[in-house]
């Protein structure tokens, strides 16, 4: 049996006492919360809520603790149609300043990675007209920010299938091209990403020719120009003018390995450009013999071979497969195309530092090797 002493009592005592001085100031609080607030019914969502926060109800058998208010409506989180959310963004787009740039910048959190579903929905659809709307972002002259985010959002919309032949095919295609060089040939710093643009575009088959021999006209008959070689605003003289401009920062032993330059940037998605470009016949024959691209991709093959012999990082896009595919496109394409190949002196020895590496990359190196030797026996018989 526990004794308590008289020291152990006078303890409890206070507590109690103490007890009841802080429950008689909370319910005082309460009450004057009540009245401040209108609310002089413990039935009501105010009076309910308070009474919680009192430390003696929550050990009161058979309390009541719920309620019948609405205390959030569900409804409120259901997502807009994205149709609806971008028609309301339309303006803003179309306009100068910082609503533009909200605007590009919600669209593309509408249509980034986590929201795929989102991209051909908002392209391919009569309801409103998005890539009009965007173009305006492209200027050269305007703001950095919005020019970046604007490019951004395009690169995401033409990655489905069903997107490239809506922009491309549609009213917009030729406006947003058009667009794509001008910041190509303005030198900014996003201008590798209007390649970006232009590569998935040419994923798309029809894309080819529409793309190779483009020239910018304000007649619409003229865009497919037969001298678009002759035309320096012509797609194919502005991408190889850009490439032309970046590869001695590329090929430089000093910035060989700088993965993160601009410059860099602008060379591998050049050559992704043409990779796919090249793959059509009537165009291997023009990259062959017309450009400096067969040339860039033997050089940056060389240096990166020199430089770093891992082919593990020789990804799908990277830069040293889009050279390779680029050769390996021109040795099938025709005896004009490898006599061209032919024509570069460092081309099968730098193939031949790709034998005994194994994978992808070696088969395709000696398909090309085998294709030059088959022709320089032939040449000499």
């Amino acid at each position: 049996m526990m004794v308590m002493t008289p020291e152990a009592i006078d303890r409890t005592s206070s507590a109690t006492e103490s007890n009841e001085d802080e429950n008689s100031m909370l319910e005082d609080a309460l009450e004057s919360i009540k009245s401040m607030t209108d609310f002089s019914s413990d039935d009501s969502f105010v009076g309910t809520l308070l009474s919680r926060m009192n430390p003696a109800s929550c050990f009161t058998p058979n309390s009541d603790t719920t309620s019948s208010c609405v205390i959030v409506d569900h409804s409120w989180f259901e997502p807009a149609p994205i149709s609806a959310t971008i028609k309301s963004l339309l303006g803003p787009l179309r306009s100068e300043g910082r609503g533009r740039t909200v605007a590009l910048q919600r669209i593309y959190r509408l249509t980034d990675r986590e929201h795929e579903a989102n991209r051909v929905a908002a392209v391919c659809t009569t309801k409103y007209d998005l890539i009009g709307a965007i173009l305006p972002s492209l200027a050269p002259t305007g703001p950095s920010i919005d020019r970046r985010q604007a490019l951004l959002l395009i690169n995401n919309l033409c990655i489905p299938m069903e997107n490239k032949a809506a922009i491309l095919l549609g009213d917009q295609g030729l406006s947003l091209i058009s667009a794509l060089l001008e910041t190509i040939s303005a030198r900014v710093s996003e201008c590798y990403l209007a390649v970006v643009c232009l590569f998935n575009l040419s994923l798309l088959p029809e894309a080819k020719p529409i793309l190779f021999r483009y020239v910018p006209s304000e007649r619409r008959s003229e865009t497919y120009s037969a001298t678009y070689l002759k035309k320096t605003t012509s797609l194919v003289r502005i991408i190889e003018s850009l490439t032309k401009d970046c590869l001695p920062f590329v090929i430089n032993p000093d910035h060989a390995s700088d993965v993160l330059s601009v410059e860099r940037e602008a060379v591998r998605w050049c050559l992704c450009l043409m990779r796919h470009l090249s793959s059509w016949k009537e165009n291997a024959v023009v990259v062959a013999k017309e450009t400096i691209f067969p040339s860039a991709a033997i050089q940056c093959l060389e240096v990166s071979l020199r430089t770093n012999s891992d082919l593990g990082f020789w990804r799908q896009d990277s830069l040293e497969t889009s050279s390779l595919m680029i050769l390996v496109h021109l040795a099938q394409h025709g005896a004009e195309c490898v006599e061209r190949l032919r024509s570069y002196s460092n081309v099968q020895p730098v193939l031949r530092q790709l034998q005994g590496k194994g994978g992808i990359h070696e088969l395709r190196a000696v398909t090309v090797l085998q294709i030059l030797e088959e022709a320089s026996s032939d040449a000499t018989d």
